[in-house]
């Protein structure tokens, strides 16, 4: 059960866009600071989110957290619609799961008013990138307002239980407990009772990587929140898994751009 959020704003809009996908649709995925809502107008989209994946079907919302991996795909419907917004808030609550919502009639009126009002706005002030460094006070409100609605009526939705998304969530979960391990394919194949190409198979078509790939990432994710908390790169190697603080410091400027220490300075 969801409380009521009676204080929820929201500092920044960052991104506002509304999708048309066709049956070849494939969204190879990526992590971002910021809260993101999909909501799918038409049609079925198919989304993996950390270690869970499911099905968001039409007139149904995804609201996703910060900084965790999601992806998306159309799987069999050949016109899918989706408007996807980006935002910063610091006061709305973290769930630790994807939250995903039934949108009443009333909540679809509103969302279209949202979309509208946006749109207006892009318009008059001739925007045309998807990335937004101003957004009207409107449509803020009308968002907070929006996201409030769909959470205090708390229709949410199962997530899917077929046998290749509980082995998905399975060895994730088993990552997630053994980030301080240098675990292997093999490992974690048999912690999932599955073969080392069932499990590679499973984590190409829901993820878009290989599962060596996917698990560094993690704890690279792992990684920013104890530079964070001032750890050393030493303690951070050590307590990540990685061989070496050496091998720690090239596989984070290889994939961020800039080194451990770099990263630390910002934040």
């Amino acid at each position: 059960m969801h409380a009521f959020i009676n204080d929820f704003s929201i500092t920044q809009i960052q991104y506002f866009n509304h999708y048309f996908f066709d049956h070849t649709h494939i969204f190879h995925g990526h992590r971002h600071d910021c809260w993101e809502i999909n909501v799918v107008l038409k049609g079925e989209l198919e989304v993996t989110y950390d270690d869970t994946i499911f099905t968001l079907h039409q007139n149904q919302v995804f609201i996703g957290e910060p900084n965790v991996f999601h992806r998306n795909r159309v799987t069999k419907d050949p016109t899918v619609e989706l408007i996807v917004i980006h935002f910063s808030s610091a006061d709305l609550p973290f769930w630790g799961t994807p939250q995903i919502f039934s949108l009443s009639d009333e909540n679809l009126t509103l969302f279209h008013l949202l979309i509208s009002d946006f749109k207006q706005f892009k318009a008059v002030h001739n925007i045309s990138s998807d990335t937004v460094d101003i957004a009207p006070f409107s449509f803020k409100k009308l968002l907070e307002v929006f996201t409030s609605r769909i959470i205090k009526e708390q229709i949410t939705l199962p997530h899917s239980t077929q046998k290749e998304t509980l082995i998905y969530n399975k060895a994730v979960t088993y990552m997630k407990n053994n980030l301080h391990k240098n675990c292997s394919i093999t490992e974690i194949a048999t912690a999932c009772c599955v073969c080392n190409t069932t499990l590679k198979n499973i984590f190409k078509k829901y993820t878009d990587q290989g599962v060596n790939t996917f698990f560094i990432n993690m704890k690279l994710e792992s990684s920013k929140q104890y530079l964070q908390q001032n750890y050393s790169i030493a303690q951070i190697s050590e307590q990540l898994g990685f061989s070496s603080q050496a091998y720690f410091s090239q596989t984070f400027k290889k994939v961020y751009g800039y080194s451990p220490l770099q990263y630390k300075q910002k934040h």
